[in-house]
């Protein structure tokens, strides 16, 4: 009787890693674990990448590299065009931030833009932005490793490969101890 009942534990373990398994290679093929992969395939995230209340968004005219045959890098390039020109309170944060974040904002008056740089390459990470905020519309490029979020997949699959060879080795002692009996 006590024999059945952990076999039965140990199928149910095996069925539980094999879906926790399958759950893992899913997630590992969408950007579940993919942040900025996320975050760059919409053009309107612009707020919540540069943290502004820029005025709503219309006509966007997106492209990215997805199709491409070689690079480890995913490019997603945004021109979103305002409804209304920026507030005089928009430029105003803008201008503030200018001078208090002066790593990630600058401003380009030549030209009539505002800058955004988020070089985390150079920091070791994953991705990079770069915004330019003009009056009327805005231009994002938004450059992500292609592997982001892998890691996370990996090492998921690596504790579970653990757990597959517990089981493994629990399973051949228990058929061996069976045989013994």
């Amino acid at each position: 009787m006590a024999m059945r009942k952990t076999l039965k534990i140990y199928l149910w373990s095996w069925v539980v890693v094999i879906a926790l398994l399958a759950i893992l290679i899913v997630l590992g093929r969408t950007d579940a674990f993919a942040f900025h992969h996320r975050l760059a395939k919409d053009p309107t995230n612009i707020e919540k990448i540069t943290k502004l209340d820029l005025p709503e968004i219309a006509p966007v005219d997106s492209r990215d590299n997805l199709e491409r045959s070689s690079s480890c890098w995913d490019c997603f390039e945004h021109r979103s065009y305002f409804t209304e020109k920026l507030s005089d309170d928009c430029i105003q944060q803008l201008d503030y931030l200018c001078l208090t974040d002066s790593t990630h904002w600058s401003k380009d008056e030549a030209n009539g833009y505002y800058a955004y740089l988020d070089d985390a390459w150079n920091r070791g990470g994953r991705y990079c932005i770069s915004c330019r905020i003009y009056d009327d519309y805005s231009y994002v490029e938004y450059y992500v490793d292609e592997s982001e979020g892998i890691g996370i997949v990996i090492a998921g699959i690596m504790v579970l490969m653990v757990f597959v060879y517990i089981l493994l080795v629990y399973g051949i002692t228990m058929l061996g101890n069976a045989k013994l009996r």
